[in-house]
């Protein structure tokens, strides 16, 4: 009996899709929660102090994290305030972590499909799942931290691992002081 060979590569990004298709349907229920609202409300200032031309530095739009505010009021200033626009930009970034995270267990288990499993269980954590559809700092969290892992396995550069962990301190302060 011949074996049908599958690549693996090929199967992580299909069932990637399939969950990020799953995902943005949540889109039609999405509402904010807790401190999602006064996220939303720092990167709705950073927009308008972008389309004003005026400092930020004066103004506390980085209270609870900055970097990764700048896309979303980047595209604020396209489309205005939106919670559709940041749902869709942390969908963006769980895919990029569901990537970082499958090359990253494909590496260290030494196969891929352990590194599927590994990325099936991350994503369908319920807390994961929760902070998806978010506005919250977790996702960015994961993502820089996967950034670091993947600098320090791979054995990159110590000005690369000083800039993550600044990017760490950025997105969540006591993440920072636990790897620090």
């Amino acid at each position: 009996m011949k074996r049908l060979k599958i690549n693996k590569d090929y199967l992580f990004y299909g069932l990637l899709i399939v969950y990020l298709i799953l995902i943005s349907l949540s889109l039609l229920f999405r509402d904010m929660i807790n401190d999602e609202a006064l996220y939303f409300h720092e990167t709705a200032l950073l927009s308008e102090l972008i389309r004003s031309c005026t400092w930020i530095g004066n103004y506390g739009v980085g209270l609870h994290g900055f970097l990764f505010k700048i896309p979303p009021a980047i595209i604020f200033l396209i489309t205005g305030p939106s919670v559709t626009v940041v749902t869709i930009y942390h969908i963006i970034l769980t895919a990029i972590v569901g990537v970082l995270f499958y090359n990253l267990s494909s590496n260290i288990l030494k196969n891929k499909l352990y590194g599927i499993l590994s990325t099936a269980i991350l994503f369908t954590n319920f807390h994961f799942l929760l902070s998806t559809v978010t506005y919250l700092r977790e996702i960015p969290s994961i993502l820089v931290i996967l950034l670091l892992f993947n600098n320090i396995f791979n054995k990159g550069n110590k000005f690369t691992l000083s800039f993550l962990f600044l990017l760490l301190l950025d997105v969540k302060e006591y993440i920072f002081f636990v790897f620090a």
